[in-house]
Formats: C-alpha cells, sequence, structure tokens
C-alpha cells in the first residue's frame, strides 16, 4: 500500500491520538468524542484548528482506510468507538507506512 500526504485534518487526528496514548495513557483507548476534544485542543496546538465531528470521523474512515489507525474495546464505553493509533511505538507494526525496524 502506498501512503499519500495527510490532509491537515487526518495528521491532527492522528497526532493527537499518538500524543495522547503517551501523555494519558490511562484514557486509552479514545473514544471518537475525546479524540474530537484533542484536536480541537486549545493548548500545545499549532495551528489551533475548530474540527467538527463529522471531519473527524471523514479523517478516521481514510486513516484506517490508510491502515494508520484501527477500532480496538478498552476503557471506552461499549457504544463508543475506540481509536487506537498502528504505530510500531505503540501498537501495531506500521509506522507511517513503514515497516518497525526497516529505518
Amino acid at each position: 500500500m502506498t501512503l499519500r500526504p495527510l490532509s491537515p485534518i487526518e495528521a491532527r487526528a492522528l497526532g493527537t491520538l499518538m500524543e495522547k496514548a503517551r501523555t494519558v495513557p490511562d484514557s486509552y483507548p479514545l473514544s471518537l468524542n475525546n479524540l474530537l476534544l484533542g484536536c480541537n485542543q486549545k493548548t500545545s496546538r499549532e495551528p489551533v484548528m475548530v474540527v467538527t465531528e463529522a471531519q473527524t470521523q471523514e479523517a478516521l474512515d481514510a486513516l484506517r482506510d490508510l491502515q494508520l489507525v484501527r477500532e480496538s474495546s478498552g476503557r471506552a464505553a461499549p457504544e463508543q468507538r475506540a481509536l487506537v493509533p498502528l504505530c510500531g511505538c505503540f501498537l501495531g507494526r506500521r509506522i507511517f507506512g513503514r515497516v518497525a525496524g526497516s529505518f
């Protein structure tokens, strides 16, 4: 699979998932609502964005198609989607289109 450049919202969503996995692992995996809040966070974000739930969902669908995120069961309520990045440093073997260990 060829990795294409990410849109700004896709990059923000993936970055937020990765950041939250490292900084607040107890809140992991994230629900769609928690990811939306992280994407719209006003501190430690450049540029500050105002992303809608629909835009976040669209970005996640694209990231899933690129095999960069997956849904997972975990601490999120059963009716919420739980999202985790597929990064070698966290859960899977893919790191932005490269197989872990191939650097």
